[in-house]
């Protein structure tokens, strides 16, 4: 019985280990200056940073120069409190943060006890004069409501400025993506910190996202800040959702069936439609299912995650039966039997068996009397095959 309670108490360990080991790639910073209404700067203040979502906090104080810096925060909502003795607590709500942002949240305390509380709800969009590097941050609640081929999460580089495409580009690989005029080979993708480009096919990637499960993608095309590495080009940071205090589903399908797929331009038949050999059509089917599950990780009467521990849970499957027409020549039944005449239009054929040298040097063959092979002369293997049948007849004209 202690043995299995060493392992309860192993395992809620480890998964709050894991819900707040957070990675610096990813992540997002706030950091700020605090001052006095002179303009001074104020030492030791308390600074608390609250993810408004999961009640997680985050504690930093000033240096003398009334600077601070949190690090490794999650995308999200986030209120920002500030403490110091002889001042008014301040008080700053609804901080939007999202991926790779590095955002000035600065402060000027008024004089007063710390007991009256100076409340900021309404401010204007905070610019991010951190940092050099220019990126855009799609949400992945966006790319979720996209028709994206395959819910692939780098489908996000065809709406970025700054991306071009060459030749044929999707997003299941880097290849045909061009980030700052850069090669193919030099963007680089993170996945909650982690690197996931395939490191022998530099173009291919190790990671593919469920797309519920994605909070943002940010594709950094600019300047990269000195976290970044692997790159001479872009990089595209995906960032997971995680758990909330809130218990939250989605459920989805994504797809079609034959009778909705147009024909193709050059197919001579829909895929519905009866054809040679299938007189019910061919196949065609295409769903793709999914669905998500997140909280916080209750057991009754045993542990409360509630502002602790958090579960997120994904799945998505693709469920595909398709079948390629195009056009492409058969041979026909005299060709098959060793007649090339083409109703007179055929080539000449030479017989190999008759190769000899002249005694000028040059070499001749004789040539095959109508231009037919005879059956004598027709390899016992490909009789053989003959038999099978496997070649459909012509069925167009020409």
């Amino acid at each position: 019985m202690g043995r299995v309670r060493l392992y309860t108490h192993l395992v809620v360990i480890l998964c709050i280990l894991s819900f707040q080991a957070f990675a610096q790639i990813g992540s997002a910073t706030i950091t700020g200056t605090v001052t006095d209404p002179t303009g001074a700067a104020v030492a030791g203040v308390k600074v608390v940073i609250v993810e408004t979502s999961m009640n997680f906090e985050s504690r930093s104080v000033t240096n003398a120069d009334g600077l601070y810096r949190v690090q490794s925060l999650q995308p999200g909502t986030y209120d920002v409190s500030f403490e110091s003795s002889g001042f008014k607590r301040l008080v700053q709500h609804g901080i939007l943060l999202k991926v790779g942002d590095t955002l000035p949240v600065n402060a000027t305390l008024q004089l007063g006890q710390l007991t009256e509380q100076v409340q900021v709800t309404g401010q204007g969009e905070l610019l991010e004069t951190e940092t050099s590097s220019t990126s855009t941050v799609t949400e992945g609640e966006t790319l979720y409501k996209m028709p994206l081929y395959q819910r692939y999460v780098l489908n996000t580089l065809n709406l970025n400025p700054g991306v071009t495409m060459n030749g044929y580009a999707y997003g299941g690989s880097l290849g045909g993506f061009n980030v700052a005029g850069q090669r193919s080979t030099g963007t680089t993708v993170f996945e909650d910190g982690v690197f996931g480009n395939d490191p022998i096919l530099s173009t291919g990637t190790d990671i593919k996202p469920i797309e519920n499960s994605v909070e943002e993608v940010q594709v950094v095309t600019g300047t990269l800040p000195a976290e970044y590495g692997h790159t001479t080009g872009g990089v595209v940071t995906v960032a997971k959702k995680s758990g909330t205090n809130d218990f939250h589903g989605t459920a989805s399908d994504l797809g079609r069936t034959r009778n909705m797929t147009h024909r193709q331009f050059f197919n001579a038949f829909r895929t519905s439609d009866p054809q040679p050999g299938a007189p019910d059509g061919v196949p065609a089917w295409f769903m793709q299912l999914d669905a998500s599950l997140s909280g916080p990780i209750s057991i009754p009467t045993v542990y409360s995650g509630q502002n602790r521990t958090f579960f997120l849970f994904g799945y998505q499957t693709l469920i595909e039966k398709k079948s390629a027409a195009f056009t492409s020549q058969t041979p026909t039944p005299d060709l098959l039997n060793g007649d090339f005449t083409f109703g007179g239009a055929g080539q000449p054929l030479y017989d190999p068996a008759t190769t000899r040298k002249l005694p000028d040097a040059t070499w001749t063959r004789d040539l095959l009397p109508g231009r037919l092979i005879p059956v004598s002369r027709m390899d016992s293997v490909y009789t053989k095959l003959l038999a099978f049948h496997r070649w459909i007849g012509p069925n167009s004209p020409g």
